[in-house]
């Protein structure tokens, strides 16, 4: 017993001993720190003392059971358990909205159907494809028909159509409508139906084109469901305000729908060209309802559409550009745009035109020199009295009145022109242009043209052995004649991985390797530089000594005043012309075959 009491007591004392030990020693530590501070045990350590010296026994069974009751949570914990069978789960898809029109916009309804679609093969294999009767109830009850798309595919088609804005709970009776082996992870599921909504599709204000002067605000409406007129027509208010936002009028308004009322239009009164700009505001109060019931619209729909004042027409911008003519040769053009039809003869009349001075009077400049980059702010009476008038000739249009107006002139290349339209021009729809427009414009450059002119021809030996050359605002060509040694035809076959019109030599192997050059500069003629000019060059120097075969030539510009200056901002083309000749021998009356291929490089701005 004395052994038993020793070995009880024994890690007691060891612990009473250790706590009283740290707290002698907190309590110095504290006292250099803070001073004295008075403690006293509790009463339960030596409550605890008294009872394990009176009752050994009690204390060591207890400490036993709550050793025996920690192992045993401790096991029951990590015991094998069984495995559980996977729950299968789903997802709801609630159905669309119920289309009422086929895409001529006839009466069709299609009544889309609601779907569950589960994570695993849930149907039995003899509901599959099939229409099951019953397995769920729905709350509001709802008419239709349960079919198995698919063995992961529930689908329900109801009777009549879907209830607007409503929400419907149901549950599965799981054995008549699952295979034995399914277990749902939840036998209920619930989806709401789309609910009644309407929006503002479009708002425009119109003008008659028979009748210009006939003028009216047209407001498109779109529902889901369809609307029912009476609710809609009560509600709707249409008025005319100004700027500040105060009505100025009543209007009176027509509503029209399409047949499934799925759309609906409100036309305003006809409405008269006020003097300053005003606009018509549209308010639907809330309420609307379908035909079919449901739930009311909560927010009211609002749309507004300005109405132009009197001098509401606009210059909206005048551009100019080159326009080939029937003879494919370019033509300056002037091409404005206004915000209204207006007649070409009053545009003409109220527009005048000036090629402006070249230079600044007093710059000193001389005519090589670049044209000075006038502004609009700049040009004064002053300056027009030095500027040159300009001749405008209008296009005619295919329509009386037309937004879009173009007129041919004549000016200098790069030049800055001046345009003024005066105000007063009136437009078919009455409104007039209230503030002159003018405007300072560059005349752009005429595009530039380099380039042989026939794919391919028969080029005589006994003939003219000619190449036709079109340019336009070009000065001058250069043009690079390669001659490919007889040696080398083989070489322009077997390197070649383009086409014999488009050669492309692969690797690094280039024409130098197999040609022997040529080079020859040409001036052209000044002139028109929007008229095309015509060069022939004579090929036959080259072909002296009984040459013949396959030559590649290189077109490009030449400035005359610039010897070693080309062209390098024009794009390139390559070609190669192959072109057959036959020669007659007098005395043997054999034929020989006279080949020559041309490459040529083509420039344009």
């Amino acid at each position: 017993m004395k052994f038993l009491r020793t070995l009880v007591f024994s890690p007691i004392r060891l612990i009473v001993f250790v706590l009283l030990f740290m707290m002698r020693l907190g309590r110095r530590i504290v006292r250099v720190i803070v001073g004295d501070v008075s403690w006293s045990a509790p009463a339960w350590p030596r409550a605890v003392a008294r009872t394990v010296r009176r009752c050994p026994l009690r204390v060591a069974g207890v400490l036993v059971l709550a050793l025996v009751g920690w192992y045993g949570w401790h096991w029951h914990q990590h015991r094998p358990k069984p495995v559980e069978p996977e729950r299968v789960t789903f997802e709801v898809r609630a159905p669309a909205v119920t289309s009422y029109a086929d895409s001529d916009g006839r009466s069709k309804v299609d009544i889309q159907p609601l779907e569950l679609k589960f994570s695993r093969s849930a149907a039995a294999l003899d509901l599959v494809g099939k229409t099951v009767a019953g397995g769920v109830k729905m709350e509001p009850s709802l008419k239709g028909e349960w079919q198995w798309a698919d063995d992961h595919t529930l689908r329900f088609t109801p009777a009549m159509d879907w209830p607007v804005g409503a929400h419907v709970q149901a549950d599965f009776d799981v054995a008549r409508l699952f295979a034995p082996h399914v277990m749902l992870k939840d036998d209920r599921f619930e989806f709401d139906t789309a609910s009644f909504m309407a929006q503002v599709v479009s708002s425009a204000f119109e003008q008659n084109l028979l009748d210009p002067a006939s003028k009216q605000v047209r407001i498109q409406l779109r529902f889901n469901y369809p609307v029912d007129p009476v609710a809609l027509e009560k509600r709707i208010v249409l008025a005319l305000r100004d700027r500040s936002g105060k009505t100025v009028k009543s209007l009176r308004y027509s509503v029209t729908y399409d047949e499934v009322k799925l759309n609906a239009w409100i036309h305003s009164e006809p409405l008269e060209i006020p003097r300053d700009p005003l606009t018509v505001q549209l308010e639907v109060d809330s309420g609307l309802v379908s035909t079919r019931g449901g739930n009311q619209t909560k927010d009211a729909l609002r749309a507004s559409v300005g109405v132009p004042g009197l001098y509401s027409l606009d210059v909206v911008g005048i551009s100019p550009t080159l326009v080939d003519n029937d003879r494919f040769e370019p033509e300056q053009v002037l091409v404005m745009r206004t915000s209204g039809d207006v007649r070409t003869q009053d545009l003409a009349a109220h527009t005048k035109a000036w090629m402006l001075p070249r230079h600044k009077p007093g710059s000193g400049l001389s005519d090589e020199d670049p044209p000075y980059e006038w502004q609009l702010g700049e040009v004064d009476d002053g300056i027009l009295r030095k500027a040159q008038p300009l001749a405008l000739e209008s296009v005619p249009t295919a329509e009386e009145y037309a937004s879009m107006q173009s007129f041919k002139y004549r000016a200098e290349a790069g030049a800055r022109i001046y345009v003024h339209i005066d105000a007063g021009m009136k437009s078919s729809g009455g409104y007039v242009l209230g503030e002159p427009m003018k405007t300072v414009l560059t005349v752009p450059e005429y595009p530039k043209l380099l380039r042989i002119m026939a794919d391919g021809s028969l080029l005589s030996m006994s003939g003219s052995k000619r190449i036709s050359i079109v340019s336009r605002n070009v000065r001058g060509m250069k043009l690079e004649i390669g001659r490919v040694v007889p040696e080398q035809v083989q070489s322009l076959v077997s390197f070649n991985e383009g086409s014999y019109s488009q050669p492309r030599l692969r690797w690094d192997f280039d024409e130098d390797h197999i040609v022997e050059r040529f080079e020859m500069k040409r001036s052209f003629p000044a002139g028109d530089p929007g008229k095309a000019h015509y060069e022939g060059v004579d090929l036959s120097q080259y072909m002296k000594s009984g040459k013949r075969g396959i030559f590649l030539l290189h077109l490009s510009g030449f400035d005359p005043d610039l010897k070693t200056k080309q062209d390098d901002t024009s794009p390139t083309m390559t070609r190669t012309m192959r072109r057959p000749s036959r020669i007659m021998n007098s005395k043997t009356k054999q034929a020989a075959t006279v080949t020559t291929a041309a490459k040529a490089r083509r420039t344009r701005a």
